[in-house]
């Protein structure tokens, strides 16, 4: 259990990371935005 909740919280950070990363690096090529 501990390590499951290891593994969801460092996901969930890491994509925290690279969109606070893709924002300030080039608000207007996010991911997201291109494929929505």
């Amino acid at each position: 259990m501990v390590i499951t909740v290891g593994l969801l919280v460092a996901a969930l950070i890491g994509i925290y990371l690279i969109n606070i990363h893709c924002i300030f690096v080039d608000p207007e090529d996010h991911p997201y935005n291109r494929y929505r």
